[in-house]
């Protein structure tokens, strides 16, 4: 049986129930201890005591018959020796009497063995105190005497010491019988000292582990709520008890897990971009639930918009803007931000294609107004698309002037241009060098034959119109 899955009201009545078991043992074990001490007293006063006198009177009574005939030995008339005789008779019936009723209490196999050994002694001395009796009657005193002193005084003796040790056994006995109620009452006193000690210690022990099975784990729920406080949620209770603290330990440990599953996982999901869990209430009453799935829903409309928005302008409507009215609060603050920054774009980006038309239509005086931060780096490169274009006017001007002016040797710079635009300058160059290796071949071959000396046929190939015009040279 395991006290910790006890219910705390049934551990009480455990603990206190065992206390007063015990003290009803105690109680239970002194009554036991004052009967036998009682039931000794008992034998004391009823039965060996009453022992005892019975052993004086035998013995009393023995010592009255060695007196009677003694007294039928010194008497010296009929009547003194019939006195003496009716002592004897009197003596024998009282020790008959007494030692039958000896026998009856006598319960000790030692007691009993010592009451056979007198009586087989007095059933030895009993005939020959018999004819001691009828030789004083017949007044044969010297015979008498002389059966007294070989045999009856003898026998009398062993009697006499029978009888001493018969009485001598009823006192030891009367005596083991004090000792053993003395004893009693003293392992009685012990034992009830013992037991109350116990039952103090018991009570004690009972107290202090009824106290610990509580306070402990209470004070381990209380640490865990402080560390729930400071948002610890990973400590957990673990208590493998079925008792109210177990079942408030369990719904702790539920409760944090729930928390930290289902609160702070779906936080940390949403934190981390991931709004795809499904979010559902424990019951009708669950008010931490329906707050996660409006926010998680919220952020899907945010997001939902948003997309819309990226399909709308990928699609060329640049004007489509998020409904904003349909957010509150900071979805709807958010959702205004976006399109302010959509608009911000939108608008520059129209203002760049404004200013490239008017490029491309061939007016270079249009400058982009100065934008803020890093937008500025759509000036930087405005600024350089105006900057070339009016460099490469120059240029294919000055070239175009050159040539109408005759001066073919003029070419336009292209070093000072990079990438495609020293391409298209030297492509300029190129257009007027074409032109110009013809025209010199064939300004050369008139002058000659102008001058009678015809040349050798032209060997070099040329394209297009130019190798007609050499072929017709």
């Amino acid at each position: 049986m395991n006290l910790r899955n006890m219910k705390i009201g049934t551990r009480l009545g455990f603990g206190f129930g065992a206390v007063l078991l015990l003290v009803l043992v105690v109680i239970t074990v002194a009554m036991m201890n004052m009967g036998r001490i009682n039931h000794d007293l008992t034998d004391i006063v009823k039965v060996n005591n009453a022992k005892m006198q019975y052993a004086n009177d035998v013995a009393n009574n023995i010592y009255g018959i060695i007196d009677g005939m003694q007294s039928l030995l010194l008497s010296k008339s009929v009547s003194s020796a019939d006195h003496a005789k009716k002592g004897l008779v009197d003596a024998r019936g009282r020790y008959g009497r007494s030692l039958e009723a000896l026998e009856k209490l006598e319960t000790t196999q030692e007691g009993k063995a010592l009451i056979e050994d007198l009586k087989a002694i007095i059933r030895t001395a009993k005939p020959v105190n018999d004819k001691l009796v009828e030789l004083g009657l017949a007044n044969k005193m010297a015979e008498a005497g002389s059966l007294f002193n070989e045999k009856s005084k003898p026998l009398n003796i062993q009697i006499v010491e029978a009888a001493e040790k018969l009485t001598k056994f009823q006192g030891e006995q009367n005596n083991v019988r004090y000792e053993e109620a003395a004893a009693a009452y003293r392992t009685a006193r012990n034992v009830s000292s013992i037991l109350g000690l116990f039952i103090v210690l018991v009570g004690m022990a009972v107290a202090f582990y009824i106290t610990r099975t509580i306070r402990d784990p209470l004070r381990k729920v209380v640490e865990m709520i402080g560390e729930m406080g400071k948002g610890h949620l990973s400590v957990r209770l673990k208590m493998d008890r079925a008792d109210e603290i177990g079942m408030m330990a369990n719904e702790m440990d539920q409760f944090a897990d729930n928390l930290q599953n289902i609160v702070v996982g779906t936080l940390h999901k949403v934190a981390e971009g991931d709004i795809s869990m499904e979010v559902t209430g424990m019951d009708d009453k669950d008010e931490i639930a329906p707050a996660l799935k409006k926010m998680v829903e919220s952020l899907r409309s945010v997001l939902s918009s948003m997309d819309k928005l990226y399909q709308e302008q990928k699609a060329g409507d640049i004007e489509y803007l998020i409904p904003a009215d349909q957010f509150s609060g900071a979805y709807k603050d958010v959702v205004k931000g976006v399109n302010a920054a959509i608009e911000l774009h939108v608008g520059n980006i129209l203002k760049l294609l404004g200013i490239v038309a008017s490029y491309a239509e061939g007016d270079f005086s249009v400058v982009l107004e100065k934008l803020p931060g890093k937008q500025a780096l759509a000036n930087e490169k405005m600024d350089l698309l105006r900057n070339n274009l009016l460099a490469l006017n120059r240029e294919l001007n000055s070239l175009a002037q050159a040539v109408l002016d005759g001066n073919l040797k003029i070419r336009a710079d292209a070093t000072a241009f990079q990438g495609d635009w020293a391409k298209l300058v030297g492509g300029a160059n190129g257009l007027v060098d074409a032109f110009l290796a013809p025209f010199t071949v064939t300004a050369d071959y008139i002058d000659r034959i102008s001058k009678g000396d015809v040349p050798s046929r032209i060997t070099d190939e040329y394209k297009g119109d130019f190798n007609e015009i050499k072929n017709n040279l």
